[in-house]
């Protein structure tokens, strides 16, 4: 089940890039559906950097 979520995830964005890669020129939709998607990711990483290096250290210190 592990391996099944990756591996769709890769077939669904195969399948769509060649969609994204037949328009011409830039679109303003999707130059801010971009940088919206990177700015979620970003608010979802930047908290999540400490908790991850807090559980750590937290296991290396026993």
């Amino acid at each position: 089940m592990k391996n099944l979520i990756p591996t769709i995830f890769g077939f669904v964005v195969l399948l769509f890039s060649s969609t994204a890669l037949a328009e011409d020129g830039l679109n303003i939709g999707n130059t801010s559906w971009i940088l919206t998607s990177t700015a979620l990711v970003l608010f979802m990483t930047i908290p999540d950097y400490p908790c991850f290096m807090g559980a750590l250290s937290a296991l290396r210190t026993y």
